[in-house]
């Protein structure tokens, strides 16, 4: 049975797609037991196991295959920097008509497993392949407890679950306004429909990551700092998601547009896919105020739009009821010498037209998988979270063993050096770790000095 993308059209032809989990497993398995745990940690889900097609219309499908992908496994006797590896591979665009949507490249260490799974995000979130780690790690767990055997139990494979407009219905509706647009956007459009093939968007691709390399650093915090920075957060009724927005909100010194991940998941959808959406805010660090003052302000920002599903859900909503290939055609935008007006009066109106957003971040919080494994742990998890065209800097977060780590994927744009806002980030973590007073940048130089 063939079903529906709609959830998560927008990153078909989207240059910028890729996921990178980068974790370290410690307890040496064998490689050849890390190759067979994938391999039958990926028939746990069908969405993994089929090829997305179009019709005449532009319409696509995910289509299970008549055989289960083989995944592809590469041990490696080098290690690229995150940099060099993030633009590595999220420059090689995935074959979707075959079936391929991830990549794992496996090195191995004298006393540790180096492991990299890179995935395209049209068939899954960051919680979709947490979930993928955690049979991977079970597999191994089993594989040794059967000293060694690497015959695993076929899994009952998991059905396609997406997230369809009856779904968000249940939640938020277009009011007639949106309505209104929408439907004027898809009659427009019906007559100057464009559709786009795979190999013209391995084109656009090819050409998009030679004019846009991207910078990638990563930073850990202490699962010591860590410990007193969660005790404070509580203290001070705030998350530490609100306290990194915080400090980031100080570091760039004046009022911007920030954006934050929301996870849309219910107990319906608890499978591999999409369940994740964004919002976007108006942060700003007020001089005037006290920094925890400022956190709780920033922190009430948050919650009051994601404190139910109705927002975040409204945009995945606005963008199922379009034309698919006209959410296409907006990220062909992004290409030299591409124009048309309908798109971009779309993205003008529904989107964010020529804007981009200086800081995202994608916190998945504690891990919500166990580390342990028998003998085998997880440990120092890094998340590439995908430089989406529209973003300028985007953090993938995530506290395993109680240290948090930072993956940041930005471009220095707009006069903003990047390289410097995180420095501030990751030292205003440490400084709320260590009881340092908060102040304004400028009076903690100063009080340095």
């Amino acid at each position: 049975m063939i079903t529906k993308l709609q959830t998560g059209r927008n990153f078909l032809f989207n240059p910028v797609s890729t996921e990178i989990f980068n974790f370290k497993i410690l307890g040496n398995p064998s490689i050849e037991a890390l190759k067979a745990s994938i391999s039958n940690a990926v028939l746990n889900y069908q969405i993994l196991n089929c090829r997305i097609l179009g019709d005449i219309d532009g319409e696509y499908y995910f289509v299970p295959k008549e055989s289960v992908n083989e995944p592809y496994i590469e041990v490696r006797d080098y290690e690229l920097s995150a940099e060099e590896f993030t633009n590595e591979q999220s420059s090689i665009p995935f074959d979707l008509a075959k079936g391929e949507f991830q990549r794992f490249i496996i090195i191995p260490k004298s006393d540790y497993i180096v492991m990299n799974i890179v995935q395209h995000h049209i068939v899954g979130d960051g919680m979709s392949l947490l979930m993928l780690v955690q049979k991977i790690m079970q597999n191994l767990d089993t594989i040794d407890k059967n000293n060694g055997d690497l015959e695993l139990e076929v899994p009952n494979m998991e059905k396609i679950q997406v997230l369809t407009n009856d779904d968000i219905m249940e939640h938020v509706r277009l009011n007639d306004l949106l309505q209104a647009t929408v439907d004027k956007f898809n009659e427009e459009w019906k007559d100057e429909k464009m559709i786009f093939s795979y190999e013209e968007f391995k084109e656009f691709s090819e050409e998009y990551w030679n004019d846009n390399p991207i910078k990638v650093r990563r930073d850990l915090v202490s699962a010591e700092d860590m410990e007193n920075i969660v005790q404070l957060c509580r203290a001070e009724g705030i998350t530490v998601n609100s306290l990194l927005y915080t400090i980031a909100s100080r570091a760039f010194g004046k009022k911007m547009k920030m954006g934050y991940v929301v996870n849309c998941r219910t107990d319906k959808f608890s499978s591999y896919g999409n369940f994740v959406n964004s919002l976007i805010v108006d942060c700003f660090y007020d001089e005037k105020l006290s920094f925890w003052d400022n956190a709780r302000i920033i922190h009430n920002i948050m919650k009051c739009n994601a404190q139910d599903l109705s927002t975040p859900l409204l945009g995945t909503l606005i963008m199922n009821s379009l034309d698919g290939t006209l959410i296409d055609a907006s990220n062909f935008l992004h290409k030299k010498g591409f124009e048309h007006k309908i798109v971009k009066e779309y993205v003008d109106t529904l989107s964010l037209g020529d804007q981009t957003i200086p800081f995202l971040s994608s916190n998945l919080g504690v891990i919500k998988i166990p580390t342990v494994y028998g003998k085998y742990q997880i440990d120092e998890l890094y998340i590439g979270s995908p430089l989406d065209p529209l973003l300028d800097c985007n953090l993938g977060v995530i506290t395993v063993n109680g240290k948090m780590t930072i993956n940041a994927e930005y471009i220095n744009k707009n006069g903003i050096d990047y390289n410097d806002i995180l420095d501030q980030v990751i030292e205003g973590l440490h400084e709320v770790a260590c009881g340092v007073e908060q102040n304004s940048s400028d009076e903690r130089e100063l009080q340095l000095v």
